[in-house]
């Protein structure tokens, strides 16, 4: 269960998100000020264990740490796998369109709460920073 977060939000978290995702601090400190205390528990982790010195391709992208736990991610993969096969009729044909991968990840924490009881955060969540189609 997450502990309640700090008031005010403490200058060194701030500065943590600004280097790992390369955004401004002040743009950091408005979302940690909102965030509820499983979701900023869930970002402060995500920024002292990934980010800036990840791989090029996803250098400031932050994903829920839960995804690197071995005990959540094959149900997160499972769910994903849900996700598909659910809008696959409705959506055949809008997966090159904008708007899907949004759909998908929604989709995709509906399923983690409803048949796994699971607080997920999806990747525009997590990086509200990112544009995502």
């Amino acid at each position: 269960m997450p502990t309640d977060k700090p008031h005010p939000i403490p200058s060194d978290i701030i500065d943590l998100f600004s280097s790992a995702t390369g955004m401004p601090a002040k743009h950091w400190q408005e979302i940690l000020e909102e965030a509820s205390p499983l979701f900023y528990e869930r970002l402060v982790e995500a920024a002292k264990t990934q980010g800036m010195d990840e791989w090029d391709e996803m250098r400031g992208f932050l994903h829920d740490p839960i995804e690197d736990q071995p005990e959540f991610a094959e149900k997160i993969r499972l769910a994903g796998q849900m996700a598909e096969v659910k809008l696959k009729p409705t959506l055949a044909n809008l997966q090159s369109r904008r708007g899907y991968a949004g759909l998908y990840s929604f989709t995709q924490k509906r399923i983690l709460l409803e048949v796994y009881g699971i607080e997920w955060f999806t990747p525009n969540e997590m990086n509200p920073h990112v544009m995502f189609d």
